[in-house]
């Protein structure tokens, strides 16, 4: 509470948010507000009530005369409590008004384009994984309980109750970091997959709906010991549902949208074909009683296109032209990333963005299927928001259901169990490894394979696991931590193990081939880079006593400008890549390797950091390297059988979902079932494997590399 008081008597302008929930944290600062003078004072209402007499006792009471402000659409398009903040202080700065009720959304505050997001997180990434934010949520789900309870002994009994039944949650998840995460711009509450008004009755398998009797929920962890007070944390089970929305009611037409955004992956043309021959049988199950259209956008969202119209990157699509496509690989629309999307300017990513709702709108699109990755699922969020703005006028203006469709070969989306095209990925990586071990076995060199993992390394992961044993000497992914000093020292030991089986294993059988020529296999992710980059790259000052090896770095590299500011803006972005990956950090973690092994490895400076082994020493003179990046190859195979099934589930469950009224969501295998997704949750961040879990020691255990592949260098304690 001191903390409360304090940082309301340094407020100027006080907003408070009054949601659904009334918790007596709130109670405390309206009262506490009340009594404060010469403070402007604003209450937001996000809660969708009609005016003050629907508002908390408290705010009624002591905050009557104050000024409301009203979120007119909450029941239509989720509020940006956390990011209209800034807007609505500014602007509130800036007028001196005696209104007692505006509208945020409308004409009497203008948005501030630099901080809307249309429904995206103000910080990109906040969770890593699902386990991650399901227990997030579930704590902030006891929080909410705890701070509702009375201030009597019951109340305290209750608390120390709940306290003792889940000390792993809430102290994984103390309140204050859980605060921190909610100032992030997420929804306190567990959200659900909005659906337009839906009055039609389904003329499709009239015995077989999900929801025939009530909704049909999916729990979305299989853990014991999660079940906390309140409801349980569930996603909408896929399928079919008795009443549907679309066509809109007095419309004869339905107008759909299909668009690949991202890289190709095997099975794209088996969703797109389940779309379409999904959206034809609704129709001849109607009777026809509409017009129904289907455009293909060519070449992704670039087909929409402000100085050519649109008919020209458009492909009308139907049931026997799709068909024929539909076990090919590639993408029979093409695809692109759009770059003004992805610029870390907002003003362009928000012009961009409107550009693209504004056609889509006056094409009166009604339903638009995204197939893409995470940002393509982010881009599918704020679209949404963007084109439906304005969607409670429906007399003047015509809806627009977006659902997209994840595609990943990295398979790092949210609530995503597996993505089409990942496992045929993991395949083709898989034999590519054993291919390139024949190769530097044969013919002695020290290999480096890089894969694609634009941030997590479920490629090179699943790919080196599913490798025979032995053929892999180091696997290196984005999420762990390593420098190429770390690399190079445990190298050089494993090559010198390697050059002398006798002294390791002494019943090891005798080779074919000359073990004192270094050989061996490193497998790496594309933005795998090392915590000693910079240093290497000569843009920062090296540990006192490692000046020597990075002084020879960084005469090896000859580093770019480019390679510079490129590796500097990584570094400054948490090594996290937002947006696309620039073709020079995805090869700057292979040029490092690449570059600098054959220079570090002869160092016997380097053998003061290894463990003495006495044996023979390799022939470091005949060390040659050897490098692949087959990542293109690797994403452009023929669907298998597996793909092809997947994709066509994707696609027939979106044109369920989309024909209910679903919107904002993503239709996705979660567990063992296909649910509705909502995209609030998706957007929350990029699935990455964690580097302590039980898969990656897995990995690990199979390739005999250490934990520490930082050291020498110090890690971030000692820095």
């Amino acid at each position: 509470m001191k903390e409360i008081d304090a940082e309301l008597e340094r407020a100027h302008v006080i907003l408070i948010f009054v949601g659904r929930r009334f918790d007596k944290y709130m109670d405390y600062e309206a009262m506490r507000t009340s009594t404060l003078d010469k403070k402007l004072v604003c209450i937001v209402d996000i809660g969708g009530r009609q005016g003050f007499a629907d508002l908390p006792k408290t705010i009624r009471e002591h905050l009557s005369g104050r000024r409301l402000i009203k979120d007119v659409f909450t029941n239509c398009v989720p509020p940006d409590s956390i990011l209209c903040a800034c807007t609505i202080l500014e602007e509130l700065a800036q007028e001196n008004t005696s209104h007692q009720y505006s509208f945020f959304r409308g004409v009497s505050l203008k948005w501030n384009h630099e901080h809307l997001r249309y429904g995206l997180p103000v910080t990109p990434n906040i969770f890593d994984y699902e386990k991650e934010m399901i227990r997030f949520y579930l704590a902030n789900q006891c929080y909410e309980l705890l701070n509702q309870l009375p201030d009597d002994a019951a109340g305290e009994a209750r608390r120390n109750e709940i306290s003792e039944k889940y000390p792993a949650i809430l102290n994984e998840w103390p309140e204050s970091k859980v605060r921190e995460i909610l100032n992030k711009g997420i929804a306190a509450s567990w959200p659900s997959v909005h659906r337009f008004p839906h009055t039609q009755k389904n003329p499709l398998h009239k015995d077989r709906f999900r929801g025939a009797e009530g909704e049909s929920f999916l729990r979305v962890n299989a853990l014991l010991g999660l079940d906390v007070p309140g409801a349980p944390l569930t996603l909408l089970e896929a399928g079919p549902r008795p009443e549907i929305a679309l066509p809109w009611p007095g419309k004869l037409s339905l107008n759909v949208a299909i668009v690949v955004a991202g890289g190709i992956a095997p099975g794209i043309n088996a969703v797109i074909d389940a779309i379409v021959q999904r959206h034809f049988a609704y129709r001849k199950a109607g009777k026809n009683a509409y017009n129904l259209q289907i455009y293909g956008l060519k070449n992704g969202l670039l087909a929409i296109d402000p100085h050519s119209p649109l008919s020209r990157h458009v492909r009308q699509l139907n049931p026997s032209d799709t068909v024929e496509h539909a076990t090919r690989g590639g993408s029979i629309l093409g695809t692109s990333r759009d770059n003004d999307l992805l610029s870390p300017d907002p003003r362009t990513r928000l012009a961009r963005l409107e550009q693209i709702a504004s056609e889509l709108k006056r094409q009166q699109i009604d339903v638009l299927y995204i197939i893409g990755g995470d940002g393509s699922m982010k881009a599918a969020h704020a679209l949404w928001h963007k084109a439906n703005n304005n969607a409670t006028d429906h007399q003047h203006f015509r809806p627009m259901s977006v659902v997209a469709v994840p595609k990943t070969m990295d398979n790092d989306i949210l609530w995503v169990w597996q993505s089409f095209g990942f496992l045929s990925a993991v395949q083709e990586a898989r034999e590519i490894i054993e291919r390139l071990h024949t190769e530097v076995r044969s013919n002695p060199r020290l290999g480096i394979v890089q894969f694609f993992g634009s941030g997590s390394g479920f490629v090179v992961s699943h790919a080196v696991l599913a490798a025979a044993t032995g053929h892999t000497t180091l696997a290196l992914i984005p999420e762990m931590d390593f420098t190429v000093l770390g690399v190079a020292r445990y190298i050089k030991q494993r090559l010198w193990e390697s050059a002398n089986p006798g002294n390791v294993d002494p019943e090891a059988p005798a080779a074919p081939i000359d073990l004192s020529i270094p050989h061996g296999l490193i497998v790496m992710a594309e933005t795998a880079i090392p915590l000693d980059a910079l240093e290497c790259v000569g843009e920062k000052d090296p540990p006192p006593g490692l000046e020597h090896f990075y002084k020879k770095a960084v005469a090896k590299l000859k580093p770019t400008k480019d390679d510079k500011e490129i590796i500097k803006g990584f570094f400054a972005n948490g090594r996290r890549v937002q947006g696309q990956t620039h073709e020079h950090l995805r090869s700057l973690g292979v040029k490092l390797l690449d570059e600098l092994l054959p220079e570090l490895l002869p160092d016997p400076r380097l053998h003061e950091f290894i463990r003495p082994l006495g044996w023979n020493e390799p022939n470091w003179n005949r060390l040659r390297m050897v490098r692949n990046e087959p990542r293109y190859l690797v994403r452009a195979l023929e669907p298998s059988t597996t793909d092809i099934i997947n994709g066509q589930r994707l696609g027939l469950l979106a044109v369920d979902a989309a024909m209910a009224g679903f919107t904002d969501c993503m239709v996705s295998q979660w567990l063992t079932e296909f649910s509705i997704v909502p995209l609030e949750l998706v957007v929350l961040g990029r699935k990455r494997i964690p580097p302590s879990g039980m898969f990656w020691k897995s990995v690990t255990d199979k390739t005999r590399q250490p934990d520490d592949l930082v050291s020498p260098y110090p890690n971030a304690a000692q820095i």
